[in-house]
């Protein structure tokens, strides 16, 4: 995720940003929760709840269903506020760093059209990686088979990412 941190900064000389998203954050969780059919029941809520956080608004996370609480804990409302105002790809353009955006193409959470955002954003060297998925490891596009590999420690990162940041810091 691109930061202000790295704006105006003379320390920083260039970005990897690797599985990033390049909308607002808003648009982004609606994308996710829509996309999983099991989320029918409690979607309205949802929409609600990220539409009031990002008029800058709290939202009692107790009074939500109970599946939606993790995601909008009151401990992590101003946090998202804060990113559903921000443009990441707005932002990486104002870094203007030499930048490197990796994406896999069975990542789940963060898709395509955001890594291509930023690229054409910081005009930077766009990586995408055929069955890696957002946690970089190799993943097949089935949506069950593919989170399996979140909670597998044995599954490594996927050489490809690897040799794509390798390759980047040595240019």
């Amino acid at each position: 995720m691109v930061t202000s941190a790295s704006v105006d900064n003379a320390s920083v000389c260039g970005l990897i940003l690797v599985s990033g998203v390049g909308r607002p954050l808003g648009d982004i969780l609606r994308e996710q929760l829509k996309a999983n059919p099991a989320n029918k029941p409690i979607l309205k809520e949802a929409l609600a709840a990220i539409e009031k956080l990002e008029q800058g608004q709290r939202v009692d996370s107790t009074k939500l269903h109970r599946a939606l609480q993790p995601l909008f804990y009151s401990t992590v409302q101003d946090f998202l506020i804060s990113m559903m105002q921000t443009d990441p790809a707005a932002l990486a353009q104002k870094a203007d760093k030499r930048t490197l955006i990796i994406q896999g193409a069975n990542d789940l959470q963060v898709s395509v059209l955001d890594a291509k955002k930023l690229a054409e954003a910081t005009n930077g060297k766009l990586v995408i990686i055929d069955g890696v998925n957002h946690i970089l490891k190799d993943a097949p596009a089935s949506r069950r088979k593919n989170l399996a590999t979140y909670t597998n420690p044995d599954l490594p990162v996927s050489k490809r990412v690897i040799e794509a940041i390798r390759d980047f810091v040595h240019q």
